[in-house]
């Protein structure tokens, strides 16, 4: 993944927002601001309105410009799991999408309701035929 132009890091961990932004260039990144704030007592961390709200006003009284945003996500809030899929008949990615699915629901004790799930391969993609070696993955739930 290339990132270039003006950009912003946000980690915004229980009750702490942390956010450095700059720009991006090839060979070089230039940091332009940076912030730390506590959330106000006021904002409750279920609301998910109330709490981007905060985050984007914040970081406009910072004097941030950034267009695009990069999240950093506390470990606590996230589950990787290596899984081994064995060669499918089909190859296509929706399959495969959904016996990770599949897979993560089983595996983990907590519920997938709500929980985004996503994976990257660890090896090379399946021949046409679904010949080949089982599917090495790794998958998150967040």
């Amino acid at each position: 993944m290339k990132l270039r132009g003006n950009l912003v890091v946000l980690c915004h961990e229980g009750e702490r927002l942390s956010a450095v932004w700059g720009t991006v260039q090839k060979d070089r990144v230039r940091v332009r601001g940076w912030l730390a704030a506590e959330q106000p007592k006021g904002i409750d961390g279920s609301d998910t309105e109330g709490v981007g709200d905060w985050v984007a006003s914040s970081l406009k009284e910072a004097g941030c410009k950034a267009r695009a945003c990069v999240i950093a996500v506390p470990r606590a809030s996230v589950v990787l799991k290596r899984l081994t899929l064995p060669a499918a008949a089909s190859g296509r990615e929706g399959d495969l999408a959904g016996m990770v699915q599949l897979q993560m629901a089983r595996q983990l004790t907590m519920p997938l309701q709500g929980a985004a799930i996503d994976y990257v391969r660890l090896n090379s993609p399946q021949t046409e035929s679904g010949e080949g070696d089982p599917t090495e993955l790794l998958a998150a739930a967040l």
